[in-house]
């Protein structure tokens, strides 16, 4: 198989998919990385802990030079893709598959 822009594609498209797809209780949760993270940061905002879920979030305190840890960044991904792209990717998944069967 050669390294084409196609096989980048289609490694993308198989990374959102597997974003998409993810459990946040059976996976997210388990390492802590879930929603009720995001909950306890938004609530930490009125109190000033805000940096200690999310260390770039407006309520946070700029310890770090305003540096937003991968963690948080993972997290914001998860939920952007799970929210945004769960439709347009069913079409895109049609897309690729139906290209996938007809040029092999």
């Amino acid at each position: 198989m050669a390294f084409t822009i196609y096989a980048l594609l289609k490694a993308a498209l198989l990374m959102l998919n597997a974003a998409a797809i993810l459990h946040k209780e059976r996976f997210l949760d388990k390492l802590g990385w879930s929603d009720h993270a995001a909950m306890a940061a938004a609530s930490g905002m009125m109190s000033g802990h805000a940096d200690m879920y999310f260390p770039g979030s407006p309520g946070a305190s700029s310890g770090s030079n305003g540096a937003v840890s991968m963690k948080t960044q993972f997290l914001k991904f998860v939920i952007a893709v799970q929210t945004i792209m769960r439709v347009p990717l069913i079409f895109i998944n049609l897309f690729a598959i139906s290209l996938e069967l007809l040029l092999g």
